[in-house]
């Protein structure tokens, strides 16, 4: 059987009581992150002939399945008592909650960045200041823009998060612009640096103790830098994302099924799979205990999903905007 195959639906299993639960063994995909870049630098002239550079930059996580993990099922059997377990799975068969409905979070434009992953923006002349005139640049820019500023895209989907340097290639329609201005300009590169997580918050599970267990991990992060001219070139600030390959993995039991009374367990993960919320709950029969824990890491939490819709709702607007700011940088006193 395809192991993706339990993707598209949550898997229910309900084993009643005095039957045996089959020894089945399912699993589910831990997570891995990789980045989509975007990257625009806008050119444009002064009457002076310097040049004057506007780029912005957006790194923006996406989450795909890494390494299977297997999970059996014969373990929660208990005396006496009905077994019930749900797994709710990613598309592509990363775990996404057990015994729980997730809530989501504006289908999933939250994707637990930890910090302001997004555009980033950047003024500067081609020369790092622009006090030197560039002549030729600038001939090859009007003639490229018509005397308008020329815009050059690069793109790079799914960019690997190990520690090393990438460049971005230049998206289509930018060809030629890249062509003619490459002497002048250079090419856009991202670095990558790794970082593990910065302590196990997790509990330690007792040596022996008999439950069925789910492997998870504390994720990690990567700061993503992006280069122009070069990957030695100016840097632009680092970006950091939640990088679940670089975390510390850790183990979280299933309590096994009581003779008496209920016994629940609930768990709902991020697409970084980050917990975003673990549910321990235990009814005696006579008299109700109920403990919940909610555990986000904070540090992972990011912005809202209303704020994350609202900056990739502004994407197109400020890179339409970058022509117009280039130009008044340009020529102040016709800026409109």
């Amino acid at each position: 059987m395809n192991k993706c195959a339990l993707a598209s639906v949550p898997l229910l299993l309900l084993f009643a009581a005095c039957a045996s639960t089959p020894d089945v063994t399912l699993g589910y995909f831990h997570a891995k992150a990789v980045a989509d870049v975007s990257v625009t630098r806008t050119f444009v002239c002064n009457k002076k002939k310097h040049v004057i550079e506007v780029i912005t930059a957006e790194v923006q996580p996406r989450y795909v399945a890494d390494t299977w993990h297997p999970l059996s099922i014969k373990t929660l059997d208990g005396s006496m008592a009905d077994t019930s377990l749900t797994l709710g799975y990613y598309a592509d068969g990363r775990l996404k909650t057990v015994n729980a409905e997730a809530t989501g979070q504006g289908g999933e434009i939250l994707k637990a960045v930890a910090s302001a992953a997004g555009s980033l923006f950047s003024i500067h002349g081609i020369d790092g200041g622009g006090a030197a005139p560039h002549p030729v640049a600038c001939n090859v820019i009007d003639q490229l823009g018509d005397k308008k500023p020329v815009a050059i895209v690069y793109k790079m989907q799914g960019l690997p998060l190990g520690d090393g340097t990438a460049n971005i290639p230049v998206a289509p329609g930018s060809e030629a612009s890249q062509t003619k201005l490459n002497s002048f300009v250079g090419s856009v590169c991202a670095s990558v640096t790794s970082k593990k997580p910065a302590a196990n918050t997790w509990p330690k599970i007792a040596e022996g103790d008999p439950s069925p267990k789910l492997e998870l991990r504390q994720p990690g992060s990567a700061d993503v830098v992006i280069h122009r001219n070069g990957c030695n070139g100016p840097a632009l600030p680092a970006q950091t994302i939640v990088a679940p390959q670089h975390g510390q993995t850790f183990y979280l039991p299933i309590p096994r099924a009581r003779a008496f009374g209920k016994q629940v367990f609930a768990l709902e993960l991020a697409e970084s799979g980050v917990i975003t919320k673990v549910q321990y709950a235990k009814d005696t029969g006579a008299t109700q205990g109920l403990s919940v824990v909610n555990a986000v890491l904070p540090e992972f939490q990011g912005n809202t999903a209303a704020e994350k819709a609202k900056a990739s709702n502004d994407r197109a607007d400020e890179i339409a905007a970058n022509a117009r700011l280039a130009k008044c940088l340009a020529d102040p006193t016709n800026c409109k």
